[in-house]
């Protein structure tokens, strides 16, 4: 799709472009990266996130299309869309979902940091260190700092 879409006849799989169902139909992608802490318990789950931008912020982010496994040391790697023009990123909101039906899964996760780079422009990398902080369930927690990654 797209201009000169017919050169890149190596490409194999299933690509998808991100709309909305409304105008404005195009959107703005982030590839995002959270590191979780070495130091953490086994859980089930999923993260909400919000981007934080020079303009403004994105609507909360389902950021996995499933509740699965997080352990110690395990990177999340997805592409998320929000429709706003946050311009460049500030910092994160990060909120945990543990999974209601696995009783044995922690209450919690401990990020060390998240990366996010604008698919857009890919020279531009924003990266916020969580220096392994505790993500309660339920609660949204704001990560703004550079150091300590």
């Amino acid at each position: 799709m797209g201009y000169d879409a017919e050169l890149s006849s190596g490409m194999k799989g299933s690509f998808y472009l991100s709309t909305s169902g409304a105008a404005p139909y195009c959107g703005h992608e982030y590839f995002v990266d959270v590191v979780m802490s070495d130091q953490m318990a086994h859980t089930y789950g999923e993260f909400m996130i919000t981007l934080v931008g020079t303009k403004g912020h994105s609507e909360p982010l389902k950021f996995e299309s499933l509740m699965h496994s997080l352990d110690h040391g395990a990177e999340e790697k997805h592409v998320i869309s929000t429709h706003v023009d946050i311009g460049n990123v500030t910092s994160v909101k990060l909120q945990f979902v543990k999974a209601i039906d696995q009783w044995y899964a922690a209450p919690y996760v401990k990020v060390h940091s998240v990366l996010v780079v604008p698919v857009e422009d890919t020279s531009h990398r924003f990266e916020f260190c969580a220096n392994d902080a505790l993500f309660i369930w339920g609660q949204t927690v704001a990560v703004s700092s550079h150091t300590g990654c």
